[in-house]
């Protein structure tokens, strides 16, 4: 699949589409400090959303074994959500539609995830790499989407404290995941129901509209940890 696409187009077009949406999300962010600059909070969450799809730009370019699940779940946030929002969709879209086509390619996983040195290194089968994989996928889209989104500072008037610990441990978990750290997965997994409780919080307060996306990232979180519960298990009886 996508055979016939130049080398080095599968390897500039992903991060290339990251960096202009993070460029994207922090000219939103300036745009609300100058328009409300007495709502600072409204501009740091784009700012976040910026911080975090440069990370993927960068992971992209140095082809870590993060950056390709990352990437994917950034490259949704914000070349839909995002592009949507400030009006050029069938740009963003249609870039963003390639980028996932690239990352998704028959031969996409062996430059990320799969490549024989770092199974190698790290000790990891293939069932690994794609454990490995979702879990980059649930981080990718569930972080910018809980720290860029202008609907997540609605769930911090409302629901502070969860999600403030959602976010901390999201951030957290995707430090652990780029060192292979087993805890990384529990972090993972419980800054996916503080947000979901956010969420919650949110609908009983009468903020549906804050809370349907945001509690969409939280179900993206919690199902990243899905494939890694047959081996914690297994590891859980097994000691």
């Amino acid at each position: 699949m996508l055979g016939h696409i130049p080398p080095h187009v599968r390897r500039v077009v992903p991060p290339l589409v990251l960096a202009l949406g993070a460029l994207s999300s922090a000219a939103i962010a300036v745009q609300l400090l100058l328009a409300v600059p007495d709502y600072p909070l409204f501009a740091a969450s784009f700012f976040g959303a910026a911080a975090l799809q440069s990370v993927g730009a960068w992971g992209l370019w140095e082809r870590r074994f993060w950056a390709r699940g990352f990437g994917l779940g950034a490259i949704l946030f914000g070349g839909v959500g995002v592009g949507v929002w400030i009006g050029y969709s069938s740009v963003a879209i249609s870039s963003s539609l390639l980028a996932v086509l690239l990352l998704v390619a028959d031969d996409a996983p062996g430059r990320y995830e799969r490549r024989e040195a770092f199974l190698e290194q790290k000790k990891l089968d293939g069932a690994g790499a794609r454990r490995l994989f979702w879990v980059a996928l649930g981080l990718g889209f569930g972080l910018p989407s809980l720290l860029g989104s202008g609907l997540s500072i609605h769930l911090l008037f409302h629901a502070p404290v969860p999600t403030v610990i959602a976010a901390l441990l999201g951030v957290l978990g995707f430090w652990g995941l780029t060192r292979l750290a087993t805890w990384c997965y529990f972090a993972i997994a419980a800054a996916g129901i503080s947000l979901l409780v956010a969420a919650w919080m949110s609908t009983l307060d009468g903020h549906v509209d804050a809370a349907w996306w945001s509690g969409l990232c939280a179900l993206m979180l919690l199902s990243s940890t899905l494939p890694l519960s047959r081996p914690i298990w297994a590891r859980l009886r097994g000691s």
